[in-house]
């Protein structure tokens, strides 16, 4: 599966872990990729804070809440400087809702800096949808 992209930078990287920001119309989410993270209060096109990458890309959402507890849409992007960054296919996470973890997976990616975008909050790109994530994980090792 792959990520799909709707450009748009928002938050300053910090090395290779960075704070997670969001724009001005939504909550942020403190802590480190990659690492262990939540959101409070995103709307679509929310944007995480970017993270170091060279071929793998594990994210995890827990114990989300939105207005219809349905589903959210996170994207993923590969920062391109000087053109619109690569995406990858939307993944649609529901699990996290009904007390699971929602698990998306990118591998064979290029070395670089990498992002993810929530596109939808309960399948709608409504800035008047709201999403809180209790733990957000970005795991950068196959290994695991």
């Amino acid at each position: 599966m792959k990520f799909n992209q709707i450009n748009k930078a928002v938050a300053a990287s910090i090395g290779a872990a960075a704070l997670v920001a969001a724009t001005a119309t939504n909550a942020f989410a403190a802590d480190t990729f990659p690492g262990t993270s939540y959101i409070n209060n995103a709307r679509p096109e929310f944007e995480s804070s970017r993270w170091s990458e060279v071929a793998y890309t594990e994210l995890r959402f827990t114990g989300c809440t939105s207005k219809e507890d349905s589903s959210v849409s996170p994207t993923i992007y590969r920062v391109r400087n000087n053109w619109p960054d690569a995406d990858y296919d939307e993944k649609t996470f529901t699990a996290c809702f009904n007390g699971g973890t929602s698990v998306g997976t990118e591998d064979g990616l290029e070395s670089g800096r990498y992002y993810f975008q929530i596109s939808r909050v309960d399948g709608s790109q409504s800035k008047e949808n709201l999403l809180d994530v209790k733990k957000v994980v970005v795991d950068s090792t196959l290994a695991d």
